[in-house]
């Protein structure tokens, strides 16, 4: 599944697998930018990406059904570490 910007950019894209989304699910900006992403795996989990309007990633996080579970991550707009998680079924665990 994609669409497309009036002006022909791709906006959003997502690939379908027996009515599951499999692989990578993205939406960008105007600018050609990822605005947030996901990576589907196969396992049932996913990781949630977001990133700042210049494409510089901005957060990211592991997810298991609908709660993170797992790692996660902030960056500042400088694109350095500014904060670390753990989460345990949508628990932040430190």
């Amino acid at each position: 599944e994609t669409h497309w910007y009036p002006d022909g950019a791709k906006e959003y894209e997502v690939t379908w697998t027996k009515g599951h989304k499999t692989g990578l699910e993205t939406w960008w900006n105007e600018a050609g930018h990822p605005i947030w992403q996901w990576d589907h795996r196969a396992d049932g989990t996913a990781t949630w990406t977001r990133y700042w309007p210049d494409g510089k990633k901005r957060r990211e996080s592991t997810w298991r059904g609908m709660r993170c579970d797992g790692p996660a991550r902030a960056w500042d707009v400088s694109g350095n570490l500014s904060e670390t998680h753990e989460f345990h079924d949508g628990v932040m665990t430190f």
